[in-house]
């Protein structure tokens, strides 16, 4: 029996089964530069690829580790190309979870440092919400490995980038909204899709916070000052994004 021959309904439920189209907490898919493929399912025709690239972009966790020296928007256009066009339109519309990661550009071995590097999580929950998804992003952001950072200036910094990023995408509902026609459903209202822009805004932000790293080994009263003076032009650096 031809699965094409099957309900839509039906196929879906299939669909859902597949080891490729359910959702793992636990594992991520790791973008890179040759990050082209997607699921053979995906590739089978036009009308499987409708069905079936929302469902796969939705219920996987995708990886995405920056390097430091890698301008944002060359980064997007080149070497995250041929992941963001197999996805196309209808799979970056259904993207849910994101984890960006980054190491801190430090002067000597990070490793001596502890904390080597930071991470931002985005994810929303489009469970149950057809093609017209309206869930926000929610966001974490943390340092790794898990150590105690002494004086608590990396994690302040980590949370710097979060309300930026949310500051971000706040403003990108409001405009969303605003342009929306006052008929549309209340299924639909607050609809906010990850674009390539965003991607360039959460690397670019991610950056700034990069250069600019703390020791965990300077005493926080002698720290202070510097501390002042680097939150302000991270502050600077971000909203000049």
């Amino acid at each position: 029996m031809s699965l094409l021959i099957l309900p839509p309904e039906i196929r879906l439920q299939i669909y859902a089964l597949l080891p490729e189209f359910r959702s793992s907490p636990h594992a991520s898919i790791r973008v890179t530069s040759s990050s082209t493929q997607i699921p053979a399912l995906c590739r089978t025709s036009r009308l499987l690829r409708q069905e079936t690239l929302p469902l796969y972009a939705q219920s996987a966790t995708f990886a995405i580790e920056l390097t430091a020296g890698l301008d944002p928007q060359r980064l997007v256009s080149q070497e995250l190309r041929g992941w963001l066009n197999a996805l196309g339109p209808c799979g970056l519309a259904r993207l849910s979870r994101l984890n960006f990661s980054r190491h801190w550009e430090l002067s000597r071995p990070s490793r001596g440092q502890h904390h080597v590097g930071f991470y931002v999580f985005l994810i929303r929950d489009l469970t149950g919400l057809g093609a017209q998804a309206s869930r926000r992003w929610q966001m974490n952001v943390g340092t790794y490995p898990i150590v105690k950072d002494l004086s608590g200036m990396r994690l302040q910094s980590v949370q710097l980038l979060e309300r930026s990023v949310i500051a971000r995408l706040q403003r990108e509902d409001a405009l969303a909204d605003a342009s929306r026609d006052p008929k549309v459903t209340i299924e639909a209202h607050g609809q906010q899709d990850f674009t390539r822009a965003d991607f360039e805004y959460v690397i670019a932000a991610m950056d700034v916070i990069a250069r600019h790293p703390f020791s965990t080994f300077e005493p926080q009263e002698e720290a202070k000052q510097r501390q002042l003076v680097a939150f302000e032009k991270m502050r600077e650096e971000l909203a000049a994004l």
